[in-house]
């Protein structure tokens, strides 16, 4: 009888675990808001953030925040999640000067990079990606989760200088883009025919 249960735990311990729908969280300014709701799934020890995925991989990311505060512009780098959206954990790296977004599919840890300015659409089903200002990255897109994936919507035929501009979300199919040096704006938005764009400001 022993020697069943020794199996059947063995069993158990082989599958994988159960899935598990994440809330949709915004934690820029509290991190331990998206700890408490991911549970198991991301811990943070000091400087090192740990993700824990549903099929049991895991992954570390180590911040160096002795070298940042120390001006050391090579060395410092920083990680801390920004929230959590269609069970997928976005995490903010940053730099002396800029940043990027690393995003991890909770399931199996499958994960994808993006230039650092990020901006959700308010039920959180589409998100527009943008380079910072101190990086000559590419064009906005905007992107949305599709079946527990992420996907390419549409790209931006013009660039965005976001020293000069700010892009806001006005409900989930439009985005405005504000020129501060023309005092001018323009709408990106989606109708049946697809994305549409005008020329800038």
């Amino acid at each position: 009888m022993a020697r069943f249960f020794i199996v059947l735990a063995a069993l158990f311990l082989a599958l994988p675990a159960m899935a598990k729908d994440y809330p949709d969280t915004d934690c820029e300014k509290d991190e331990k808001v998206c700890l408490k709701v991911l549970d198991a799934v991301a811990n943070r020890s000091g400087d090192e953030l740990i993700l824990n995925f549903e099929n049991r991989e895991n992954f570390h990311l180590k911040s160096s925040n002795k070298n940042c505060d120390e001006f050391d512009i090579i060395n410092c780098v920083g990680y801390f999640i920004k929230g959590v959206y269609k069970n997928h954990v976005f995490i903010i790296s940053y730099y002396y000067e800029g940043g990027a977004i690393r995003i991890f599919r909770v399931k199996d840890g499958k994960s994808m990079s993006l230039p650092g300015v990020l901006i959700m659409s308010p039920s959180k089903t589409r998100f527009l990606s943008a380079s910072d200002p101190y990086s000559d990255g590419p064009s906005p897109q905007i992107y949305r989760f599709i079946n527990n994936s992420i996907k390419v919507e549409y790209k931006f035929k013009q660039k965005i200088d976001l020293f000069d501009s700010e892009i806001n979300w006005n409900g989930d199919k439009k985005l405005i883009v504000k020129c501060f040096s023309t005092e001018k704006s323009f709408a990106v938005s989606l109708s049946q025919a697809g994305w549409s764009e005008p020329d800038g400001c």
